[in-house]
């Protein structure tokens, strides 16, 4: 796929009318979305510089990007390098088409985004765990 492709696929599925989540769900389809991501998890498994070169050809159509946040840039190319293929299935296609969504939130009290400064422990209760803290 090179840039000539890319724009042949917008022009030929992007609609104005469509919404945020169906446009989403196409990218994803087209392995658009995260190019470097593998086949069906919305991706090709394009090298990276492939990935920049499609990126941008993308971008230059003026189309909707695909869906952007933690999740998709820390949670999903974590889960695709330590998690099993079960994990792989449940979570990487859905965040790649928006479906998914996570955050990443440090805001204990006292701790602020130092996570050296937590207070919370577990603490065994028989075959179970008692959180203990903030």
């Amino acid at each position: 796929m090179d840039a000539d492709d890319v724009r042949g696929w917008v022009s030929e599925h992007w609609s104005i009318d469509a919404t945020l989540g169906e446009w989403w769900e196409k990218l994803a389809k087209s392995g658009l979305a995260f190019p470097t991501w593998p086949s069906g998890a919305g991706g090709i498994g394009a090298s990276t510089s492939e990935a920049r070169a499609l990126s941008a050809a993308l971008a230059a159509t003026g189309v909707v990007g695909p869906p952007s946040g933690v999740g998709q840039h820390l949670g999903a190319p974590t889960v695709l390098a330590h998690g099993t293929p079960e994990q792989q299935s449940a979570w990487v296609g859905r965040l790649a088409s928006g479906q998914e969504a996570w955050c990443q939130l440090f805001s204990e009290p006292g701790a602020g985004s130092d996570l050296a400064a937590l207070r919370c422990r577990a603490d065994r209760d028989g075959d179970g765990w008692v959180i203990n803290g903030q």
